[in-house]
């Protein structure tokens, strides 16, 4: 899957979320019936899509099959939305996402069903997004559900980037989820870290990181979660 920063085409004629676009028409036409909303403006970098009288910015990927429109994602009070219809339609269930905006920036999410709510950052009118299911390296042993396991990780995971901001987030799911470790050696490691928050606040924003990355493979190594977090402490 590539992701179209500027397009020489557009949709010929009709364009919502997620649909399949056309190559041949030209960017400038009205998409979605009105006199202007819908209208493709492909020679922006990114993409603008009028959307309901608004400047949308949006992805265009481009896969197999050819071009289609990122998901809608609407501003809700501090977020961006993207609706549980969209997730449904995509069938997406249960599971780690990554969300690329316009600019290519991402975002690590865990989705446990409804509506999932993303970082706004500078898309004060709403951006069309890839929303993509990440496969993760989790062991699975049936000591947890995915949904109860999932849904322990959001909240945890949460408090953490409240702590730690969004960028110390990313990188925990992406070791954790990454590490080949058990479904309940992640919940104790995360679970762990919160009860360390003291001795992580005094860390710097790398050592943070690393000093995760080497829990995490202290732990695969055979380490209890608390003896890995000694030996990182020293």
């Amino acid at each position: 899957m590539a992701l179209k920063s500027s397009l020489n085409s557009a949709a010929s004629s009709s364009i919502s979320p997620g649909l399949r676009l056309s190559r041949g028409a030209q960017p400038g036409a009205p998409l979605l019936g009105g006199e202007r909303d819908g209208e493709f403006l492909g020679d922006f970098m990114p993409p603008i899509v009028i959307y309901q009288g608004k400047y949308i910015p949006a992805v265009i990927i481009e896969d197999e099959f050819g071009l289609r429109l990122g998901e809608l994602a609407l501003p809700s009070g501090k977020n961006l939305v993207v609706s549980e219809s969209s997730m449904t339609k995509m069938r997406i269930q249960t599971c780690l996402l990554k969300i690329v905006y316009p600019n290519k920036e991402t975002y690590i999410a865990i989705y446990i069903g409804g509506d999932i709510r993303i970082p706004m950052f500078s898309y004060l009118s709403g951006a069309f997004v890839v929303v993509q299911a990440v496969e993760t390296k989790v062991i699975w042993t049936g000591a947890v559900g995915q949904k109860e396991f999932y849904t322990q990780m959001a909240g945890v995971s949460e408090l953490l980037e409240n702590a730690f901001g969004q960028s110390f987030k990313k990188e925990l799911l992406e070791t954790v989820l990454q590490s080949e470790l058990t479904e309940i050696q992640v919940l104790d490691m995360v679970n762990a870290l919160v009860k360390n928050l003291e001795w992580l606040k005094t860390l710097g924003e790398k050592e943070k990181i690393e000093s995760v990355k080497k829990i995490a493979y202290h732990v695969k190594s055979g380490d209890t979660i608390d003896k890995a977090i000694k030996k990182v402490k020293k």
